[in-house]
């Protein structure tokens, strides 16, 4: 699987949508922010939404790392955007090392074939 834009004529656009998200449970990554950790729901290029972070408020902060199965840790620092009912944060990437997102891409390319 390959994380590209999404067009403008897309049904998505509306939702303003840019990047394709994972959603597959196998796909998932682990977060961790200080002494707090989470998993993911699903994620894209441009962040995540994941539970584990109930310290963190609306336009928050945060850093820490992330890890997809069978990959190294990686550091991310990003802003929360969304705090959902059920606790979980929609987080905006706002730094992440790209090599490490193509390692994490490639390793979902690699479960697909």
């Amino acid at each position: 699987m390959s994380i590209r834009p999404i067009s403008g004529n897309s049904p998505r656009t509306a939702d303003q949508r840019q990047h394709e998200r994972v959603y597959g449970k196998d796909r998932q990554l682990s977060i961790k922010s200080g002494k707090k950790e989470g998993k993911t729901s699903n994620w894209s290029q441009g962040g995540f939404l994941a539970d584990g972070l109930d310290e963190y408020e609306l336009n928050d902060q945060v850093e820490g790392t992330m890890e997809g199965p069978g990959q190294t840790r990686q550091r991310f620092a990003g802003k929360v955007v969304r705090v959902q009912d059920d606790g979980k944060r929609a987080v905006q990437l706002v730094s992440f090392d790209s090599s490490a997102l193509l390692a994490m891409q490639s390793a979902d390319d690699e479960s697909n074939s």
